[in-house]
């Protein structure tokens, strides 16, 4: 299986994409420890995530989050959850590249944006109406990812329970031996 290869695994994907609970049911599946790296941040920092970007910036973000990611990557046997967006930052994905298998989760514009518009608070799509909600989805979505996906071992679908995607990823994986 690709994980022996790194013994890390990032499941990266947008907000509201099931990231965290796919990266926690994957981790069970493969016995191994559950990591956030949002979570990282906000314990290493002492603020709240949203705070860090309000506070640092965009630039100040990314560099925490390129040390939470640091710290995550040097564990082992580590499922780490982090936003899809971080592709975007050369030093994240030299990170993710050397020392992560790396699933990103993607789905249908429809179910991702079911997902967003679940929870209006969060810091991409709060306090935007439903049509605004969809236009920053499909930016988001071709913001120029495409470029780095080349370096993503696994794109798995989110169309499905979460069961049924973390089997998928973990058949990928197997495949990718």
């Amino acid at each position: 299986m690709l994980v022996t290869n790194k013994n890390v695994v990032a499941v990266m994907g947008f907000v509201r994409s099931g990231r965290t609970q796919i990266a926690k049911h994957l981790a069970e599946r493969l016995n191994m420890r559950f990591l956030d790296v949002d979570e990282l941040m906000e314990q290493s920092s002492g603020i709240a995530r949203h705070e860090i970007i309000t506070r640092l910036g965009e630039t100040g973000f990314l560099e925490a989050e390129a040390r939470a990611l640091r710290e995550a990557t040097n564990m082992s046997s580590v499922v780490i959850s982090a936003d899809g967006r971080s592709l975007h930052n050369l030093a994240i994905r030299e990170i993710l590249e050397k020392s992560c298998t790396t699933v990103f989760l993607t789905g249908d514009l429809e179910t991702v944006f079911e997902h967003a518009c679940q929870e209006a608070t969060t810091h991409d799509l709060g306090g935007f109406d439903a049509d605004e909600r969809l236009a920053r989805l499909l930016q988001i979505q071709s913001d120029g990812l495409a470029p780095h996906m080349q370096m993503v071992d696994v794109v798995a679908r989110v169309d499905g329970p979460v069961p049924q995607v973390v089997s998928q990823i973990i058949s990928a994986l197997d495949r990718s031996d």
